[in-house]
């Protein structure tokens, strides 16, 4: 699939089905997954944060970038139930994971 074949149509909760023909950079596609990008001096990406209101179908998302995002990066995320979770990236893939809880005595 091509940048400007965006291949069958696609429905992720709040994203336009045409993102990808409608956005010319990696921060307009972010944006519009709801995800904004913090850029340090050399614009490379330093930080990035959830904006919207609940979150869709992201790994999607981070799986098609992880080829290109640097090894060992993660993205922590706590949901509204105090759910916690990370986004790994390992220089090709991206994976989910929970952490595990173990209890004291």
């Amino acid at each position: 699939m091509s940048y400007n074949d965006p291949g069958p149509k696609k429905n992720y909760a709040w994203v336009r089905n045409d993102f990808i023909t409608q956005s010319e950079t990696l921060e307009e596609v972010m944006k519009e997954w709801a995800w904004e990008l913090i850029l340090d001096d050399n614009d490379n990406v330093d930080d990035i944060d959830f904006i919207g209101e609940k979150i869709g179908d992201d790994l999607i998302l981070f799986e098609t970038i992880a080829p290109y995002i640097e090894k060992d990066s993660y993205i922590e995320m706590y949901g509204e139930d105090g759910c916690r979770w990370r986004w790994i990236f390992d220089g090709e893939e991206c994976k989910e994971i929970y952490p595990e809880t173990i209890w004291g005595n």
